[in-house]
């Protein structure tokens, strides 16, 4: 074989690494929107297919709508960070909401439980509390607010110094890879 030769089938075969290892990188992507799923039951356990969720954003308005499965699941997906209001609707029953925020790639499992009634009676469920903790996976989100951007004192504007501001960062020696946290390296 000749060298040439070996040569175009080493870079094709460095060219197949590189793009397969991008794919790969790719991905493994922050997510930053999150889901709401849960199941609807009755009061007696059993599951309730076919029944109208309604989610709204509450902060500005918008309205998505869904039904359950014939497992009684429902599920948004998608959704942008914020605070949402979720209604089921159901011939027969009294109809649910509860309210609760979306963090960045939160999924959030409400589970709710239709009472025997008129559709004009409601019942408020307080989901306070309810999707704080992850339980479908091991992932860790954070969302660092405008007014903690605005109001603490950080050094030469490093968003490294926000990034410690989450929950389980631990700023250590290779803390940002490497990138000094110092004002002269930020400011160069």
């Amino acid at each position: 074989m000749s060298s040439r030769v070996a040569h175009t089938i080493s870079s094709r075969l460095a060219l197949l690494f590189v793009l397969l290892f991008a794919w790969h990188t790719a991905g493994e992507a922050q997510v930053a929107n999150g889901s709401i799923t849960g199941i609807l039951t009755d009061s007696t356990g059993a599951i309730v297919p076919s029944a109208h969720v309604t989610l709204t954003k509450t902060d500005t308005g918008l309205t998505l709508q869904t039904q359950t499965n014939n497992a009684g699941i429902y599920t948004f997906s998608s959704l942008l960070t914020g605070p949402y209001r979720i209604q089921v609707i159901q011939p027969g029953f009294k109809k649910a909401e509860t309210t609760l925020q979306i963090a960045v790639g939160q999924t959030v499992q409400i589970d709710l439980t239709l009472e025997v009634g008129s559709s004009n009676e409601s019942i408020t469920i307080e989901a306070a509390g309810l999707a704080d903790l992850e339980t479908s996976d091991s992932t860790i989100g954070y969302t660092v607010g405008e007014r903690q951007i605005q109001d603490l004192p950080l050094n030469g504007r490093n968003p490294y110094g926000l990034a410690s501001l989450s929950p389980g960062i631990n700023p250590g020696g290779s803390f940002g890879q490497g990138v000094s946290q110092t004002r002269g390296a930020v400011v160069r």
